[in-house]
């Protein structure tokens, strides 16, 4: 099972390849935002991103550490209170502290954290695209969840596999691209064929 630090290296992997930071001739677009915003970016990706799911961790697991460490003093009295001989290893006493420890590392929660979005970013991006793919029925390490379509019963909905792509018309914007070819930069010149309004 790899580690936290390969998952997240993984994830770090998957989203520069989707912000495509080291293709400068990609100069349009999502990708001309994020070229200006590359160093950014970068700085997210390498230093900000593990300070920020650490920080969303301690913040949601102080209380319930608290919570659970609670029930552990509480089962350890209440095993002192009947007279056991023996309270640290009470059963129940020995429950709440292995939950109260569990707790108390949240290395293998932070792990899945990272292997979800990387599944989820590896589901929807492909070569350079964002393309839907269709769920399947189990889920597996190639294979994703299936889905349901929401309905609830008051007339007929319509649902289409990629229902969540868009077309966007730019027409008064992005007429000029610049792509490599064989080694040889050509820039390509497309004229609007439609009225700008």
């Amino acid at each position: 099972m790899p580690t936290t630090a390969q998952l997240r290296d993984k994830l770090i992997e998957k989203l520069q390849e989707l912000f495509q930071l080291d293709q400068p001739e990609l100069d349009f677009g999502f990708y001309r935002i994020m070229h200006a915003k590359a160093e950014q970016v970068q700085r997210f990706l390498e230093n900000d991103l593990l300070a920020e799911v650490q920080q969303a961790f301690a913040d949601g697991t102080s209380a319930k550490q608290a919570e659970l460490k609670q029930a552990y003093e509480e089962a350890l009295a209440q095993a002192k209170k009947f007279g056991a001989p023996d309270p640290e290893n009470v059963d129940a006493v020995q429950e709440a502290k292995g939950r109260w420890t569990d707790a108390l590392d949240t290395t293998k929660a932070e792990a899945e954290v990272y292997d979800h979005l990387y599944r989820f970013f590896e589901r929807y991006y492909e070569d350079g695209d964002f393309v839907s793919r269709r769920y399947l029925t189990r889920e597996t390490a190639g294979k994703a969840a299936p889905y349901a379509v929401p309905y609830d019963g008051q007339e007929v909905m319509l649902h289409w596999a990629n229902r969540d792509q868009y077309y966007i018309k730019t027409s008064e914007h992005f007429d000029h691209y610049t792509f490599d070819a064989r080694e040889a930069a050509r820039q390509l010149r497309q004229a609007a064929k439609t009225n700008k309004d």
